[in-house]
């Protein structure tokens, strides 16, 4: 025996151990469950980002069909190919200073401000309250 411990709390122990090793098993359905999770979590994120691809693509066509070869050459910068145009709705969608950004455009066309307005709601607030909406669907859907 060793320092009190006989044959009989020996086996007690071999049990406990044997008890651990379970725990890997529990820990492999862990990992097994958050691909899956994740998996889902990357398809929703691709079908959202292409639903905000075409949103912005729609737009930018708009624009750069509206502005191509405006007289004023801050407008014609932002809006003068599809490539500026995609870049200047994409930083209004971010809202990233898009009062600033639009300014020399409404000021030149005040009709666009109706143009900004739809889309900022659209592509600015509408989706991206999708987002929380696409992780609580999966949520409830991995809870079923």
């Amino acid at each position: 025996t060793i320092i009190g411990l006989n044959r009989s709390s020996g086996t007690i122990f071999g049990v406990v151990r044997i008890f651990r090793v379970t725990r890997v098993f529990r820990a492999v359905r862990f990992i097994a469950e958050l691909d899956a999770v994740i998996w889902s979590a990357t398809i929703s994120s691709l079908k959202f980002a292409v639903l905000v691809l075409i949103v912005l693509f729609a737009f930018a066509v708009a624009v750069t069909y509206f502005f191509q070869g405006d007289a004023n050459p801050e407008v014609s910068e932002m809006y003068g190919n599809l490539g500026s145009s995609l870049w200047s709705m994409f930083k209004l969608m971010t809202m990233d200073n898009w009062v600033d950004s639009t300014a020399p455009v409404i000021e030149s066309y005040p009709v666009m401000v109706v143009f900004y307005t739809a889309f900022v709601f659209i592509a600015g607030l509408s989706l991206i309250s999708v987002v929380p909406a696409i992780f609580i669907e999966l949520h409830m859907s991995a809870q079923k």
